[in-house]
Parts: C-alpha cells; structure tokens; sequence
C-alpha cells in the first residue's frame, strides 16, 4: 500500500476507541499504567458506552490500589453489559482488600454463576471463605476450581493448610503430596509437610523437609527458622541457633525465630537470655501465645512467680481457654500449685524444674486424658537425689515428678533402658535415708544441655529399703 494511503488509515484507526482500547491494553503490559488510563479516557470521551473500555479502566484502577475508583469503573461497566464475569471479579478483588468481605463473596458468587468453569472465580471465593473462616465454605470453593484443574499446586496448598488446622491429618498430607508431585520446588509445600510431621513427632523426616525447602528458597527466612525448630527437637542446640540467626539475618522481624531461640536458652538453662528473646517475640507479635508460655515458664523456674502467672494468663487469654483451679489456687496463695494448673490447661506437656519452697514439698500434677494419663496421681518434686549404678558407682540427678509406680528422673548419665538403679534421696526417716530401687522403662527425652530425662518405675522394696509410699508422704 503506498505511505500516502497508509498514515491517514493509522490517524483515522489510532482515534478510534477500539484503537485507544489496544494502545491502553499494550501500556497496561509493559506497565505504563498511567499512559493506560489516558487512553482509556480519551476513548471514553468518543463512546462513553464502551463497557470493555471501563473493564480495563477498572483493571488499571485495581493494579495501583485505587479501589474505590476501580469499584466504580466495574459498576459502570456493568451496567454497559451485565454478564462481564470480569468486572464481577475485579469486584470481589476490591472488597477483599478493603476488608469488606461480605460484599466480596457476593461479587464472587456473580462470577462463578456466569462462568462456572472459571476456575479463578472459585479460587477467589476460597480466598475470602478463607479469610472469614469459613472452612467449610472454602474447601467446597478450593475442590471446585481443582474440578476444572487439577494442577493449581498453590489451591492443593491452601486445601492442605486448612485440613491441618482442622487436625485432618491424612486429608493435608494428601494435599500436599499432589502439590509437591506438581512443583517439588514449592518451599512453602516442605514446610507444611515439616509441619505434620513435626506434630507427628517424626522429627528427623521433618528436617529434611525443611531443609529441601531451604534449597529451593534460601532466602525465605521461615524456613531457616523451621530447620532451627526441628534441630532444638532433636537435641541439636547449637544447629538450631545457627538456623535461628540466620532467618533473623534475612528478617529481623521474624518472631517465630526469636521464640525458637528463646526455648533454646531456656533449655541451656541461660535465663536471662531466653527472657531477652521471648520479649524480643512478644515485642513483634503480642498475640503469640508460644512466647508468653515461654516467658511464663522460665519466670517460673527462676521463682518469679507472680511474672510467670501473669504470662500464663495471657497465653490463656488469647488462647480463648479458661482455668478455675488455677484462679483458685493463685487466689489462695498457692502459686506453685495454679502454675501447674494453668500449664496443663495450655497443654504444655513438658516438665519444668520448680523451685520448691521447702525441700521434699508434693504438689499434684493434673492427669493427662487419652494416651498420656497415668495409672495415678503425679506430683512434682524438684529434689536431687543420688544415682547408684553399682556397688560403688554413684552419680547426680534431679528428681522432676513422682507418682506410685514410678518417677522422671533427670540425669547427666546416660543411662541404659532396662538397667536397674537405686534413687537415694536426702530425707531421713528413722535415722535411714529414704532410698529406693527403680528400673530405667522410658528413656523421655536427652535436653540440648546434654542431660537426660529418664522415666523409671518403681521396683518392690526389700526390708531395708523404706516403702514408696513413705517417701510421697515426706
């Protein structure tokens, strides 16, 4: 075509709307938004009615957060041609952003009823079920958008999260094996699964998972700071302060992080550190109720008793549970005793080292339900004791908690499941020092500070061993 004939069809095309239309779509990709909506408007100014010219407005609108005015452009839109499943999405977008959540599933309803098999409509509406908690909602929304396609590795993620946090175990680890299957690389997706395992208790399976999930993403502090979480599980203290730091480094606004390395100190018996780091948490998220518990254990051990009551109440509070016992007994001066009781209702099952205020003093520990009750009633005791291995082999210990068949014994020896021992104590009864014989059934857990923590059961007492339950009655 000769030039003469040419540039005036360009002028004449390049003025038209649907010409300003093409030019806005072309700036909107190479992100020259503002450019976008000039001409938007300047094709708005030649044909006002132009539903699809307002859709891309209203789309500009979104990108840069204007939401109000990208409401108004999809209303408009709408009004222009009513079944513009976009506009309706564009919709739902802006509520959900403005908090207006309600607004946002009704926007999202619209969507998924002019185009069903759209699955973003759906995802969508997952999103906002989501966030209202409305699981049940979700999860039907979630399953919908993998109806018409299966390979979302983020929708299987976000089905497995919720699964998790309504304790469906099998359901998550489901989900989240389709995800991995779909991208192995998707460190979120190792984290989860570190995640279940983790409660499982399997913790080495558990690191590696996040370990993979360090290799896909090392800069993703949260996963560091899972590694740092699995190490201090399996007894590795100075592994998991490593991984603690180094997710610090990449975001030194990571609470989880310095709650890990609080539990770390804490271990390591250095209290005051521990307090430094459970503060530094509790100073980035007030509603992290791991770091009040772990404030409120270690003002307990250090005998700060009214600090660490405080602490339990908070943690309690935000938990949205309640402990009468514990309130009574704080009322009635028995700190150590509403301490237990407001443990056992956070279902902290881990023991602590109590101060006693009078050597030998028995304070009732709560029953476990399910798997974890005793046969009887427990009491904490902190009492050292001697270990007699032999004849003539004697070392240290650290009595935690009794009850009639037996005891938790905490020890730097390293101590064989089946041998027998004999538990010296220091209380004296008819000029004797009240012993008895035990066998080593349990072996609980080995601390980071490298002693152990030994269940033992009680064996039957010869004629010169006092009985057992003299020793609770001390």
């Amino acid at each position: 075509m000769p030039q003469e004939q040419w540039i005036p069809r360009v002028h004449v095309l390049g003025s038209s709307p649907q010409a300003r239309l093409a030019l806005a779509v072309t700036h909107i990709k190479n992100g020259n938004y503002q450019d976008a909506i000039s001409e938007c408007q300047a094709a708005l100014k030649s044909n006002p009615h132009h539903a699809d010219v307002h859709l891309t407005l209203a789309w500009v609108y979104s990108m840069l957060d204007q939401y109000d005015q990208a409401i108004e452009a999809s209303r408009t839109a709408l009004e222009y041609n009513p079944n513009l499943q976009q506009a309706h999405l564009i919709l739902a977008h802006c509520y959900k952003m403005l908090g207006e959540l309600p607004q946002a599933v009704t926007e999202c309803r619209q969507a998924v009823r002019i185009d069903p098999q759209n699955y973003y409509g759906h995802i969508l509406l997952g999103e906002v079920s989501l966030e209202q908690k409305r699981y049940d909602e979700a999860v039907t929304a979630f399953q919908s958008a993998l109806r018409y396609n299966p390979q979302l590795e983020m929708v299987h993620y976000k089905l497995a999260s919720i699964y998790r946090e309504q304790d469906q175990e099998e359901k998550a680890l489901a989900q989240i094996e389709a995800a991995l299957e779909l991208n192995p690389a998707l460190a979120r997706s190792q984290i989860l699964l570190g995640d279940i395992l983790l409660k499982r208790r399997d913790y080495e399976t558990a690191l590696s998972r996040y370990r993979d999930a360090v290799k896909a993403s090392p800069y993703m502090a949260e996963a560091h700071a899972r590694v740092g979480r699995a190490c201090n599980h399996l007894g590795l203290p100075h592994e998991a302060l490593q991984a603690f730091r180094i997710s610090l480094r990449l975001n030194p606004k990571l609470a989880e992080a310095h709650e890990g390395m609080g539990s770390i100190y804490f271990s390591l018996r250095q209290y005051p550190q521990a307090v430094n780091e459970f503060d530094a948490a509790l100073e980035l998220n007030s509603r992290s109720v791991e770091a009040h518990c772990g404030r409120g254990d270690v003002c307990a051990t250090m005998g700060q008793h009214g600090e660490a009551i405080a602490a339990y109440r908070e943690a309690l509070r935000l938990s949205q549970k309640i402990c009468p016992r514990g309130e009574r007994y704080a009322a009635q001066g028995e700190l150590l005793q509403a301490i237990i009781e407001f443990r056992f209702v956070l279902n902290l099952e881990s023991d602590i080292l109590l101060p006693q205020a009078e050597e030998g003093k028995l304070l009732r520990l709560p029953s476990w339900e399910g798997a974890e009750r005793r046969r009887d009633e427990r009491y904490l005791l902190s009492m050292p004791v001697e270990v007699r291995e032999g004849p003539s082999r004697y070392s240290s210990g650290m009595i935690l908690n009794v009850s009639q068949h037996g005891l938790l014994l905490e020890t730097p020896r390293d101590l064989a499941l089946g041998s027998q021992v004999e538990i010296i104590t220091s209380l004296v009864q008819d000029t004797q020092r009240i012993a008895m014989p035990a066998k080593i059934v349990r072996l609980a857990r080995r601390a980071p500070d490298g002693t152990n923590h030994l269940g033992l059961e009680i064996m039957a007492a010869g004629e010169e061993i006092m009985p057992w339950e003299k020793f609770l009655i001390a």
